[in-house]
């Protein structure tokens, strides 16, 4: 097989594997805390498909791009693996970024919401208990 495509193949399962553990850790919480936010839990789905995608799709994005395999040719393995497992990372990284700011994005401006909710609900008690 050619060095080359050798390299890149190892580029593209190593970013699915991070992709994969990273899932695995993050799923069950991300999934609760979710369901909470959104207060429905299509809309939950929505954003744990969203996730799922991100999480595969930013990393495969940085392998395709910054990839070493094209001049392995001539790097020693550990550089090219180093490489990877960098670019792989990078990706990760990436990805975990925009979620993080979409759902902290959401989460601020819900918890907004829900304390002005509270305020109304509170004048409104506050009212009728002074009516009556």
């Amino acid at each position: 097989m050619d060095p080359q495509l050798t390299a890149f193949a190892i580029e593209l399962f190593l970013s699915l594997s991070f992709s994969a553990l990273i899932l695995v850790i993050l799923q069950p919480l991300l999934t609760e805390m979710l369901t909470e936010l959104c207060h429905r839990d299509t809309r939950a789905k929505f954003w744990m498909a969203f996730t799922r995608l991100m999480v595969f799709i930013a990393p495969l994005i940085v392998v395709a791009f910054l990839t070493d395999a094209p001049d392995s040719k001539y790097m020693p393995l550990v550089d090219v693996v180093r490489g990877i497992i960098l670019h792989a990372l990078g990706g990760q990284s990436a990805g975990l970024v925009i979620i993080g700011y979409v759902i902290f994005h959401f989460s601020v401006r819900n918890l907004e919401m829900q304390n002005a909710l509270d305020k109304i609900k509170a004048k409104r008690e506050g009212g009728e208990s002074c009516a009556s």
